[in-house]
């Protein structure tokens, strides 16, 4: 939660302190580089959220909040964890966001970018924004995460592709 209030410049500074740390990826994974600034998304260095798409700009910085938690406490990839739709739409309404129903923009948000992700960089809707359906009461770990198999994360975009 705490990292939830950072920003991104802190974010950065402990993306490059995690760097040297050991990935639990083994090499054969093809990996997808992410790096952010304070607008925009880059994957592999290609600029794929801008800053006219505010909303799916905000609710990937939530995913990759979430992941940066997951990294910075050094947890096995099996244990990142999953935000449902709601948590994800809760924090975008606490975070002051003005969005019409909220639960059904976040999932077609969550829906446009996995299948222009697979579109543009023809790699399976898993390889970047993982899901995880709900498989009934009791059921914690379901709903939406960066893939932590399958992305790397650089503090500074090497971006091939300015928009």
């Amino acid at each position: 939660d705490t990292l939830n209030n950072l920003p991104i410049s802190e974010i950065v500074s402990i993306l490059t302190k995690l760097k040297s740390q050991k990935s639990h990826t083994t090499p054969q994974n093809q990996k997808l580089e992410i790096s952010l600034t304070t607008d925009s998304i880059f994957i592999n260095g290609l600029k794929f959220i801008g800053a006219r798409a505010k909303n799916t700009y905000r609710i990937f910085h939530i995913l990759f909040k979430q992941y940066m938690s997951d990294l910075q406490n050094l947890k096995h990839p099996e244990d990142y964890g999953f935000l449902s739709i709601d948590k994800i739409a809760d924090i975008l309404e606490t975070d002051g966001s003005e969005i019409e129903s909220p639960h059904n923009q976040v999932r077609r948000n969550i829906n446009r970018l996995r299948e222009n992700i697979q579109k543009n960089y023809k790699i399976d809707l898993q390889d970047l924004i993982e899901f995880s359906p709900w498989n009934g009461l009791g059921d914690k770990n379901f709903g939406y995460r960066l893939n932590p198999k399958k992305i790397s994360i650089s503090s500074t975009p090497n971006a091939h592709l300015f928009s």
